[in-house]
């Protein structure tokens, strides 16, 4: 995604908070090692939205229903309802970091 739309789906996002997303398989099995109780149904709110730079790009603040701790989640770990209004834009994003994480040529 170019740098100009990333920065502006953060804006976006900045605006929509508090919004309502949830784990993906990987992110349930690495919060349930840490002893985070969760599935890919739970609910998590985001409470902030920033940008991390090019290693973690857009990453959302949640705070688990079992937990005192705030934790800091990349947007690739995340998924939104089907009526979020910029699913769309998400799932796009999305698609692009992840290829540019596994390029060849990547820095990650």
């Amino acid at each position: 995604m170019k740098a100009t739309n990333y920065q502006e789906l953060i804006r976006i996002l900045q605006k929509q908070v508090p919004f309502i997303v949830c784990p993906t398989k990987h992110l349930c099995q690495s919060l349930q090692e840490r002893g985070i109780s969760t599935n890919e149904k739970s609910g998590f709110e985001v409470t902030k939205v920033e940008n991390s730079g090019d290693f973690g790009g857009i990453v959302c603040h949640i705070k688990p229903e079992n937990s005192d701790n705030v934790l800091v989640i990349s947007l690739t770990h995340l998924k939104v309802k089907q009526d979020f209004p910029l699913r769309k834009e998400i799932l796009q994003y999305k698609r692009q970091r992840i290829q540019e994480i596994s390029s060849p040529t990547s820095n990650f």
